[in-house]
């Protein structure tokens, strides 16, 4: 599915943020770190988003929470989100 068309889908979810496109790129960031989906960027700088089905069988319950809590805060760098700090290197995917 592409990102775009996910957004479409789950628009009546971030709607009433303030920011619903940075949320959800939040979101789907996270999925990402945990594994439960992973994400590639095609020729016209859309991303498809590609869910692991076998992700519930290899993950568990343990290791979910262990992984959450390790999770950035919102206002930490994504995996599509391409920001620098001065500490920072620029080792993400180009910005969407």
């Amino acid at each position: 599915m592409k990102l775009s068309d996910l957004q479409r889908a789950t628009d009546q979810f971030y709607v009433s943020l303030n920011n619903p496109r940075k949320a959800l790129i939040r979101d789907v960031n996270d999925l990402i770190r945990l594994q439960a989906i992973s994400a590639k960027q095609l020729k016209d700088k859309e991303w498809l988003i590609m869910i692991r089905l076998d992700w519930p069988m290899q993950i568990t319950e343990t290791s979910f929470f262990e992984q959450v809590q390790k999770l950035p805060t919102a206002k930490a760098d994504g995996v599509l989100c391409q920001t620098t700090t001065p500490s920072q290197q620029e080792d993400y995917a180009p910005s969407i």
